[in-house]
C-alpha cells in the first residue's frame, strides 16, 4: 500500500496540499498527469506561488531558486526545480500548450445541503512527454513510502471507478464494503465526488467497535477534498453511528445550524460528562477550504483527543473514561449521517480507521505516502 500519488520529497505543506493527488505521475513516468493551470497565487493554497509558466511551485530550500513545482504542473515540470528565469533549462518558454489539454466534466446534479456548489469537477490530462531529469534538478527517486498498516482496522482507497461499492482494503478480518446510496455522485480520477449521496457499511462495523473497545484508542484518517470551505451539521465525512444523536465517533465539518469553515471531532466515551452524541466536540479553527487536505482525529488510552489537518496538531482536549458505553449496532458511513440529515459534499480520497492513536512521527508517514 505505498503511497502511489507521490514518489517525490517536497515541503511537508506541498506534499499534503498538492503532491498526492498526482495520478501515479513522478518525476520520469511517462503516465499522464492532472495538469492545474493557475491564475493567481490564490489558486495555488495559502503558501503556493502562480509562476509565469501558468503552474504553481512551493517553497523548497532544496532549489536554487527556493521553490518547486507541485505534482500539478507539466509533465516536464511536475516535481522539479523552478528556474529562476521561468523558463525551462534550456531556456525555452513553459507555458501551458492548450493544444495538449483534454478535459472531461462530472456529470449528474449540482448542490447539496449545508454547502454551496463550485459547479461541476473539471479534470484535464496531459500528453506532454516525460520531463528530462538529466539536468539532475529533480530529486532522484526512492521507494514509495508506505502506509502504516500497525493497529489498522478498515481501509478504503476510492479508487473503484464505476459502481456503487467502495472496497474495504485493509485485508484485516472480514471485509467491511461501503455501499454508495444517493442521487449526486460520481468517480473522478482520484475518488468518489459526493454531493447527495452516502457510502455505508449497511451492516454494524463490529470489528471497528470491537478493535477499538480492546484499546480504548482510535484514529480516524482521511484524505478529503471539500466542495465548499462552510457547511453544517456538522457535515459528516466519517461517521461511526446510528443518526444525528447517538454516535461512537464523528469525524465532520461546519456547525449545528451554522454554516462554518471548521473540522469537528466527536467520541463517546463512559466519563459521563459527555453524552450518547460524542459531544463536547473538538473543534479546528476556519481551516477548512476546498482544497486537497489530510485529516487526522484520535483518541489515546491516556484520555486525551486530537484533531489534525496537514499533519499539524490544530485541536486537543482530554476525553477520559472508556469504550464501554459504546453501541454494538452502528454502521460506518461516509458523506452523510444514516439519518440523511447531515451531508457533507466533495471529494473523498481515502479514509482509514485505526484500533490505536497514531503519532505524529506515522501521521507524517501516512502524509508521505500520499494515498
Amino acid at each position: 500500500m505505498g503511497g502511489k500519488h507521490r514518489w517525490w520529497r517536497t515541503s511537508r505543506w506541498a506534499a499534503a496540499r498538492w503532491g498526492a493527488i498526482a495520478l501515479g505521475v513522478a518525476v520520469g513516468c511517462a503516465e499522464p498527469s492532472k495538469v492545474f493551470v493557475c491564475a493567481s497565487p490564490d489558486d495555488c493554497g495559502g503558501n503556493g506561488t502562480c509562476e509565469a509558466t501558468g503552474y504553481c511551485s512551493f517553497p523548497d530550500a532544496d532549489c536554487a531558486s527556493g521553490s518547486r513545482y507541485g505534482a500539478h504542473a507539466s509533465s516536464e515540470l511536475a516535481g522539479t526545480c523552478v528556474d529562476e528565469r521561468g523558463t525551462t533549462g534550456d531556456g525555452s518558454s513553459t507555458s501551458p500548450d492548450p493544444t495538449t489539454m483534454v478535459s472531461s466534466s462530472l456529470d449528474g446534479p449540482g448542490t447539496s445541503t449545508g454547502a454551496q456548489s463550485t459547479g461541476p469537477l473539471v479534470e484535464t490530462t496531459s500528453t506532454t512527454s516525460p520531463p528530462d531529469t538529466s539536468s539532475g534538478e529533480a530529486e532522484s527517486t526512492g521507494p514509495p513510502v508506505e502506509r502504516v498498516t500497525e493497529g489498522l482496522l478498515a481501509l478504503y482507497l476510492f479508487d473503484e471507478g464505476e459502481g456503487t461499492t467502495v472496497h474495504d482494503v485493509s485485508g484485516v478480518g472480514s471485509a467491511l464494503d461501503l455501499t454508495i446510496e444517493g442521487p449526486s455522485f460520481g468517480w473522478v480520477g482520484d475518488g468518489l465526488r459526493i454531493e447527495d449521496a452516502i457510502a455505508r457499511t449497511g451492516v454494524p462495523a463490529s470489528k471497528i467497535i470491537n478493535g477499538c473497545e480492546a484499546t480504548e484508542e482510535v484514529t480516524i484518517e482521511a484524505w478529503v477534498t471539500p466542495l465548499a470551505a462552510d457547511m453544517e451539521g456538522p457535515a459528516r465525512i466519517v461517521t461511526l453511528s446510528v443518526d444525528s444523536t447517538l454516535r461512537n465517533f464523528t469525524l465532520g465539518q461546519g456547525v449545528f445550524q451554522m454554516p462554518s469553515p471548521i473540522y469537528v471531532g466527536r467520541l463517546r466515551t463512559s466519563d459521563g460528562t459527555g453524552s450518547d452524541n460524542g459531544v463536547p466536540q473538538l473543534t479546528t479553527g476556519p481551516l477548512a477550504a476546498p482544497v486537497l487536505t489530510h485529516l487526522v482525529y484520535l483518541r489515546s488510552i491516556e484520555g486525551y483527543d486530537r484533531l489534525y489537518v496537514d499533519g499539524q496538531l490544530e485541536a486537543e482536549g482530554v476525553r477520559t473514561g472508556d469504550f464501554s458505553t459504546w453501541s454494538l449496532g452502528d454502521e460506518l458511513a461516509c458523506g452523510n449521517e444514516l439519518s440523511l440529515d447531515r451531508p457533507w459534499a466533495g471529494t473523498l480520497h481515502l479514509v482509514a480507521i485505526y484500533g490505536r492513536a497514531l503519532t505524529e512521527a506515522e501521521l507524517g508517514q501516512n502524509i508521505d505516502a500520499g494515498f
